[in-house]
């Protein structure tokens, strides 16, 4: 999957890019990507590089509706083409399956109109096809379901799990010896469930104060600051760094002299 972004002050071989996004640039994914670099597997078109923005992709879904996949239009540096165009355009530029679209009769107008041939579609068909077969799909599609049930959630697995978010723990600080947590030590909790905290041995208490430590789980801090798009209803963004009147943030004030084992769950660098 390339890029929705329309590349800035770059150049190939001393010709500047066209100001189309990726998807749609035959330097970057076949003359690159392919022949320079060698890649030999399926490249895969963004979601929505062919779709007109209408109302609802500018301005957002109507107030109590929720936003959907077909909303997306990224078409950027094509947006006067026609869909048949645009179609054409990324297939050409070497794109092999175009994101987020079932609309298979622009398709196969750009190949009755000369504008993609049917060479070019077989070649990203077969492309697609060699990548089924490797993995057995044709000769071998339905999953052993005795099989799936006997190793999905198998103790070991589990162990295997756990130990790789242990070993992605980073320590950023340590400033007291009340570490590690033992059993018997007493708890105050700050999104953890308590029954958790129980069945290691540690002992539950209802306020800071009373703890010996206090174990605080905190998310990056985050924003919706576009919840009537698509995207911006789903993904985190905006600020990063933790203010009074974040959960974690008021939990982490409120502990006084206790010390304090805090986690940030990192899906953004926060601050």
């Amino acid at each position: 999957m390339p890029t929705y972004s329309i590349l800035e002050n770059v150049s190939i071989e001393g010709k500047p890019l066209e100001k189309v996004g990726v998807g749609f640039s035959k330097p970057l994914l076949t003359n690159l990507l392919r022949g320079t670099y060698g890649f030999k597997g399926v490249v895969l078109s963004d979601w929505g590089i062919t779709n007109d923005c209408t109302r609802a992709c500018r301005d957002g879904a109507p107030p109590g509706t929720t936003p959907t996949p077909d909303q997306i239009a990224m078409s950027w540096g094509v947006t006067e083409m026609s869909r048949v165009d645009r179609f054409a355009k990324a297939m050409n530029a070497g794109v092999d399956q175009v994101g987020g679209t079932e609309d298979v009769s622009s398709l196969l107008e750009a190949e009755k109109s000369g504008k993609l041939s049917e060479a070019r579609m077989r070649q990203a068909a077969k492309r697609i096809l060699v990548q089924k077969f490797a993995i057995g799909l044709f000769e071998n599609p339905y999953v052993d379901a005795a099989a799936a049930k006997a190793t999905v959630g198998k103790s070991s697995s589990l162990q295997a799990g756990e130990e790789a978010q242990a070993r992605a723990m980073v320590l950023l600080e340590k400033r007291h010896g009340a570490f590690p947590v033992r059993p018997g030590m007493k708890v105050w909790l700050f999104g953890i469930a308590a029954d958790v905290a129980g069945m290691r041995g540690l002992r539950v208490v209802a306020t800071p104060e009373q703890a010996d430590v206090a174990l605080i789980r905190a998310q990056t801090p985050s924003e919706m600051l576009h919840p009537n798009y698509f995207f911006g209803s789903r993904q985190h963004e905006g600020r990063l760094d933790f203010r009074p009147g974040d959960a974690a943030y008021d939990a982490l004030t409120r502990c006084g002299h206790t010390p304090v084992m805090m986690t940030v769950y990192m899906d953004r660098p926060a601050i």
